[in-house]
């Protein structure tokens, strides 16, 4: 907790054997190794992770490691501020085989964060915001579950492809609900999902233009329900990284009754790493924040 990591090769890590890892209001930046993308802000796994109150990223330059590499047992990623990097999340298969019966390995939640793509230069880029299920060849160990992804505000002001999830396997389903997808560039085009799992995009706000998959359509059954299309959800200030809501934003008061077993925000981020109430006023904002 409250912790300054940076200029290092890598940031934080645990090895299999912890439990309940509390990961909270620190600052962890300028982490990685030139060229490398096995160099992470933080690389976790353990039986419980929560992340929280965290500004993660961005990385050192051409520095292509991940912010949080995940193979934890039922991760919780919440209220963070999450800048560049290879993927902000990669929530990918234990190294532990005892970890992929755990009855909590199949479950994950990711809501109430700040995603922030920025023009960063990098070597190589996945150009996903968020993996989930594995990245070897045996699958056995995937994690073939459900993540949950809600209330999220998902920014990208860089040019090129921009992807949001990448999902492993038939296996996997991520439920996507209440988000902002958003990108400012100009000439990037908003990809919603690439790999070959299961996603349900629920009343987010997308940007206009966005195409559902990165290059072709994979073997999963991608589901789009109730969202809003627009040209801008209208951050109040992209250069002060303020990614509040202006009045008269199509994402306001838009949000609904989340289904089980998603619940609704009690705290938001506030930057410097810290936590403010929730607050909803004539109705839930969709996004990170009220």
């Amino acid at each position: 907790r409250n912790c300054t990591i940076k200029n290092s090769e890598q940031g934080i890590i645990t090895q299999i054997g912890t439990e309940n890892v509390h990961i909270a209001h620190n600052l962890i930046t300028n982490i990685g190794k030139v060229s490398s993308s096995d160099r992470h802000h933080l690389n976790v796994e353990s039986i419980g992770v929560t992340y929280e109150y965290n500004h993660v990223g961005p990385p050192c330059l051409n520095c292509n490691g991940t912010l949080i590499k995940d193979r934890s047992v039922m991760p919780i990623v919440r209220y963070n501020f999450l800048q560049g990097g290879n993927r902000q999340v990669d929530l990918v298969e234990s190294y532990n085989v005892g970890y992929a019966y755990h009855p909590d390995y199949q479950q994950a939640f990711v809501y109430g964060n700040l995603f922030y793509e920025d023009q960063t230069s990098l070597v190589s880029d996945s150009t996903e915001v968020l993996r989930y299920g594995g990245e070897y060849s045996n699958t056995m160990w995937y994690r073939k579950g459900d993540l949950y992804f809600y209330h999220n505000t998902v920014i990208y002001t860089r040019d090129g492809q921009n992807t949001v999830f990448n999902i492993s396997t038939l296996e996997e389903k991520i439920h996507a609900h209440q988000n902002i997808f958003h990108t400012f560039a100009n000439n990037s085009q908003l990809a919603m999902v690439a790999g070959d799992g299961n996603v349900d995009f629920v009343r987010n706000f997308i940007t206009t233009g966005w195409v559902p998959y990165l290059d072709s359509e994979g073997a999963g059954l991608t589901t789009f329900t109730n969202n809003i299309e627009g040209d801008n959800p209208y951050i109040q200030d992209i250069i002060t990284l303020d990614f509040s809501l202006a009045p008269g934003s199509p994402a306001r008061n838009q949000g609904q009754e989340l289904e089980w077993p998603m619940e609704e925000l009690e705290f938001q981020y506030q930057a410097p790493q810290q936590r403010a109430n929730r607050y909803s006023v004539g109705g839930v904002d969709l996004g990170a924040l009220e």
